[in-house]
């Protein structure tokens, strides 16, 4: 570390698991406002926004392998806006701990750009940017929580073919606005995708923006409530078929018990009253088996079988 000391381009390592200080040269002790390595080491920066604390994330595994990454990263040092152009990779201390080290130089942007590129990075949507093979150029700190480290365009979408389809209609220079479910790291979500056709600013090339926004809690709401309301309709035509029921039932079956009541005291021949008392038993029994069988449909149940 002894080499960076004299630098004049700030040299800072950072430990993304304590989120605090390990090393800084002097101009980074400068950048950051510290007055000596002892005060800015004493910082404590874990309260890291959720999207900061995503790109960290993505900057480990990024870099774990050894690759090098260059990025603009805007810092707050004592409240004050610093924008610098960051080379980042990972190195090994000799306790084993792997740590982010930083290499800047100063970043002289536009303000409607420095606002621009927060306001992104720190957006709750995926937002991502991809060459026409659908490969990764950028994707926010949203995007990478959703989706991890350099996920295709047509990985993303939890049906086959879809992703290819709204891929190839942005190369032809179509829109796309739509939902769709896809496949994160959170299992299956419904996406309202907006997805369109840009000039890489890199490269000129033709690219494919795409910004997504999490509606999984309205549709599964939605659905609940078409559900409720298909349950509560079929619960009203049950009603009205037991009520219908009901009536065409017991209405002859009464007329047949009543009937029968008549005959059986009617004064009969012997052999004819055994048939109007037969009748009548046997018309009790059904008014018997009816009445179970709509009371228990009126629960749901299975019917009565004799």
């Amino acid at each position: 570390m002894s080499a960076w000391d004299e630098l004049r381009r700030p040299v800072w390592l950072f430990d993304p698991v304590s989120c605090r200080g390990v090393y800084a040269n002097l101009a980074a002790l400068a950048l950051w406002g510290a007055s000596d390595l002892e005060e800015l080491l004493s910082r404590d920066f874990s309260k890291l926004s959720p999207a900061v604390r995503t790109r960290t994330e993505r900057l480990q595994a990024v870099t774990a392998d050894g690759r090098e990454v260059e990025e603009r990263w805007t810092f707050y040092p004592n409240g004050q806006p610093v924008t610098v152009q960051a080379v980042i990779s990972t190195v090994a201390l000799h306790d084993g701990r792997e740590v982010l080290l930083f290499e800047a130089a100063a970043a002289e942007v536009e303000a409607e750009e420095r606002r621009a590129v927060e306001a992104l990075r720190h957006s709750s949507g995926p937002v991502g940017l991809f060459d026409g093979a659908g490969a990764s150029l950028f994707a926010n700190p949203a995007a990478f929580a959703a989706y991890g480290l350099d996920a295709g365009f047509e990985a993303r979408f939890a049906i086959a073919g879809e992703g290819e389809g709204v891929l190839a209609r942005a190369m032809d220079g179509q829109a796309t606005g739509a939902l769709f479910q896809m496949r994160t790291r959170s299992g299956p979500r419904w996406h309202h995708i907006d997805c369109r056709p840009l000039h890489d600013p890199v490269t000129g090339a033709i690219s494919v923006l795409l910004n997504e926004r999490d509606v999984t809690d309205r549709i599964e709401a939605e659905t609940a409530r078409a559900a409720a309301e298909q349950k509560a309709a079929m619960a009203e035509a049950r009603q009205r078929f037991l009520t219908d029921m009901s009536h065409e039932l017991r209405t002859p079956l009464n007329a047949v018990l009543g009937f029968s009541a008549l005959l059986a005291d009617a004064g009969l021949e012997p052999v004819q009253h055994g048939h109007a008392s037969r009748i009548h038993v046997a018309g009790e029994r059904l008014a018997e088996v009816v009445e179970q069988m709509i009371g228990r449909s009126s629960q749901g149940a299975e019917p009565v079988r004799t």
